[in-house]
């Protein structure tokens, strides 16, 4: 009975040498990681967001290890919203690495509401944007008011609609009420409107006072409307 009592003691006075040991060991494991494994984890991008960028980013022709680093780091730095509008700008033509430090210049620089980055990737995916067009959209796009953004989105949807032409709308958009842009929104769910007929009908609604613009919007969102009675 004496020596259990005994083994008992020993063992409950070397149980915090046992403890002392485990968090020694502990504490030194990061120290045994190869330098390797180390740089990893702290290069690691850990938003989703910024790590699907990243992916696109990887995409962009002949860039060099440096390059990809020094990519990962300026995007571990962009909003959220730059990063979706950078992942469309590396898709476009006459994408590099030169041209993606301007993007990331003017992105760090220009910072676009959740709408306006809706209207600047529908309006990127028309025929003929390149990197350089879409570097000079980014400033104008910037200027969309919500309503005129969404007004701005719809003109984008009618058919035969060049980059450059959409641009020059802006000042016209933004330029409206916020009576005569939800009248201009109306205007383009036509079922017949194109480019042209839409210019028109922007310059007409923009001469509308309040009751007349939210009656052209009433009659424009009638089923089956058409341009020749509009």
């Amino acid at each position: 009975m004496i020596r259990l009592k005994k083994n008992a003691t020993i063992n409950r006075a070397g149980q915090p040498c046992k403890y002392f040991v485990l968090f020694l060991a502990l504490l030194l494991l990061p120290l045994s990681l190869p330098p390797a494994a180390k740089a990893a984890d702290s290069h690691e991008l850990t938003d989703a967001s910024a790590r699907k960028t990243f992916r696109v980013y990887r995409t962009v022709p002949c860039l060099t290890e440096k390059e990809l680093a020094y990519g990962r780091e300026i995007i571990r730095g962009l909003a959220y919203n730059s990063q979706r509008i950078f992942r469309k700008l590396c898709l476009l033509p006459g994408i590099n690495f030169s041209t993606s430090n301007r993007a990331w210049e003017l992105l760090l620089a220009t910072r676009l509401s959740y709408e306006q980055v809706l209207a600047f990737e529908q309006w990127s995916d028309l025929p003929g944007v390149d990197l350089s067009l879409a570097l000079q959209a980014l400033p104008q796009i910037k200027h969309l008011s919500y309503e005129a953004g969404r007004a701005f989105r719809s003109y984008l949807d009618l058919p035969d609609i060049s980059p450059r032409n959409a641009l020059q709308t802006i000042p016209l958009l933004n330029g409206l009420k916020s009576v005569n842009k939800r009248a201009v929104q109306g205007l383009l769910t036509i079922q017949d409107m194109d480019g042209i007929k839409a210019l028109d009908g922007i310059i007409a609604v923009a001469r509308l006072v309040d009751h007349q613009a939210r009656a052209a919007d009433s009659y424009a969102r009638i089923h089956d409307m058409n341009t020749e009675t509009m």
